[in-house]
């Protein structure tokens, strides 16, 4: 799966960095991103990091099948959270 092409991320200009860099996805950087300090907004960073946990998880496990099953190497892993 490519984090990059899901409708959000694609609205945003979410870009996958180059393999080798110690981060897996970044946003441009621009006015549309700050926040009334002129810093990136917080809404900014969880666009990223829940991306890039995507892409983790992605490159990770592969793509999910039915019922959030993932598989990685011909084990099964199940990703299930509780709340």
């Amino acid at each position: 799966m490519d984090v990059t092409q899901l409708p959000f991320n694609r609205f945003i200009g979410l870009e996958r960095l180059a393999d080798g860099s110690a981060f897996l996805v970044s946003i441009p950087d621009g006015p549309q991103f700050k926040n009334h300090l002129g810093t990136v907004h917080a809404s900014a960073l969880l666009a990223v990091a829940e991306a890039g946990s995507g892409a983790f998880l992605a490159g990770w496990c592969g793509d999910a099948g039915e019922n959030g099953a993932m598989k990685k190497n011909g084990a099964s892993h199940q990703i299930w959270a509780r709340c």
